[in-house]
């Protein structure tokens, strides 16, 4: 009696155990919808058809959106590629994701598409401009939290300092790196003009960091701002 006792002990024991595990447990990064806030946004729509919020931010209106087109702005179409084939590519191109990623996420684009993306109207945004941003919501110490998308519902915990406060819903897309997609739900990233600068926030900081380390392979989000 008592070594049946014992087992059920353990087994109970084993049930709790599992089930404070799967609490902890981060949520994996959702495709389901953005969570805009409430905010005073417009609205764009590029030659592709597809419809962006935007907001103005300091001085400037910016995408609250990343770009999803498939051409750049001169008309040429864009080949849809997989991230293995960006390692070898450096004429431009897109990563060839699925259709419920590109609508929460838009596309990556690598450097030789970045600088003729945006739709006629609108630019790539150079340093300064992104410097500006983050001027415009409190400085690089602060900024990633300030244009992060709230919650973990795309961002995996902690979502640090997370507060969306102006309107930039910034999504944790991640990156084409070394021929994968990777940091998906932990890091945003997003080209600057220069095709070699990059602007990036993570779940697990309050700031907006920047690297002028990108190479012609790697993917990367972009966001567009009114000319």
């Amino acid at each position: 009696m008592k070594s049946i006792n014992l087992w059920i002990a353990c087994l109970c024991l084993l049930l709790v155990n599992s089930n404070c595990k799967e609490d902890d447990e981060e949520p994996a990064p959702s495709d389901s919808g953005i969570n805009f806030g409430s905010h005073d946004f417009g609205s764009m729509t590029d030659e592709e058809g597809n419809t962006y919020k935007t907001i103005v931010i300091g001085s400037a209106t910016w995408m609250a959106e990343n770009l999803k087109v498939t051409k750049l702005n001169d008309g040429t179409e864009l080949p849809a590629v997989p991230a293995a084939q960006f390692i070898s590519r450096t004429a431009p191109a897109y990563y060839d994701g699925s259709a419920e990623f590109i609508a929460i996420y838009g596309r990556h684009y690598n450097a030789a598409a970045s600088i003729k993306a945006c739709p006629a109207g609108w630019h790539l945004p150079s340093s300064k401009e992104w410097d500006d941003l983050a001027a415009a919501v409190g400085g690089m110490t602060v900024a990633g939290g300030k244009i992060k998308e709230i919650g973990i519902q795309h961002w995996v915990k902690p979502n640090e300092a997370a507060e969306n406060s102006f309107g930039f819903t910034g999504l944790p897309a991640g990156s084409i790196h070394v021929g994968a997609l990777r940091d998906r739900g932990s890091d945003g990233y997003w080209w600057a003009n220069d095709q070699i600068t990059f602007y990036y926030a993570s779940a697990s900081l309050a700031q907006m960091r920047t690297k002028s380390t990108a190479t012609p392979d790697n993917g990367l989000s972009i966001r567009c701002v009114k000319d």
